[in-house]
C-alpha cells in the first residue's frame, strides 16, 4: 500500500525531535500538509490524462474547439464518443514527413508542390535550421485559390516547430528557392516573388 504525504513528511522528521502522537499540534500541522501535497499530486495525475484526446475528461471540450467540432446541441452524447470524434480528426491529419505536406496542399496548388528544406549555411541563424518552403514552379499555373488561402494552408499543415513559407519561382530562377533570408543581396529580380507567412 503506498504511502500517504502525511506518513511520508513523519518520516523526514528527526527521529524524537517531536511528538507525532495523535492529537498534538505536529500531528494536525502533519495531516494539513500531508493532505495538501495528496491532492496536488491527484491534480497532476489528472492534468496527464487531459493532456491526451484519448483520456481526457474536463478538457474535451477543448479539444472539440481546437479541431472544430460542434458538439450536439444536447450534451447526451457520450465521453467516449466524444473522444473517438477528436482521435478520428487528428488521425486525418497530415504526417511531419515532406510528402504527406506535399500531399495536403497538392488540391491548392493543382500540382504537389516540392517541399524544399532550408540548407543552413555559414553565419545563417540557428533557427533557419527549421524553415521550408512550398515551392511553385513558374511553368504550372497556380490554382484559383489565392496566395493567401495557400499560406493559410501551410500554417495548417506545417509542424508546430518550423515556419513555412510559400515560394513562386520562374523555372531558370530555381536557385532563388532555397534563400529564405530578407538580406538585400538575395532579394531576387522582379519576376520571382517569395513570400512569407
Amino acid at each position: 500500500m503506498a504511502l500517504s504525504y502525511a506518513d511520508i513528511l513523519k518520516r523526514l522528521l528527526p527521529r524524537g525531535a517531536y511528538c507525532t502522537e495523535e492529537g498534538t499540534a505536529v500531528s494536525a500541522d502533519i495531516g494539513v500538509e500531508g493532505a495538501g501535497l495528496d491532492m496536488a499530486e491527484g491534480d497532476i495525475l489528472q492534468l496527464l490524462d487531459e493532456i491526451f484526446a484519448d483520456t481526457a475528461e474536463e478538457l474535451i471540450s477543448a479539444w472539440e474547439n481546437i479541431y472544430g467540432i460542434m458538439p450536439t446541441e444536447t450534451s447526451a452524447e457520450g465521453l467516449a464518443l466524444r473522444r473517438a470524434k477528436v482521435l478520428s480528426v487528428i488521425a486525418s491529419q497530415p504526417g511531419l514527413s515532406r510528402s504527406a505536406i506535399s500531399s495536403a496542399l497538392a488540391p491548392l496548388f493543382g500540382w504537389p508542390p516540392i517541399i524544399a528544406e532550408y540548407q543552413l549555411q555559414s553565419g545563417d541563424p540557428p533557427e533557419y535550421i527549421y524553415q521550408w518552403s512550398a515551392q511553385q514552379d513558374g511553368s504550372h499555373p497556380i490554382s484559383n485559390f489565392s496566395q493567401t488561402a495557400i499560406m493559410a494552408a501551410i500554417d495548417r499543415v506545417r509542424p508546430a516547430h518550423t515556419q513555412g513559407h510559400l515560394t513562386i519561382a520562374h523555372p531558370f530562377l530555381t536557385d532563388y528557392a532555397h534563400s529564405l533570408t530578407d538580406n538585400a543581396a538575395n532579394t531576387p529580380p522582379n519576376d520571382y516573388s517569395l513570400l512569407r507567412i
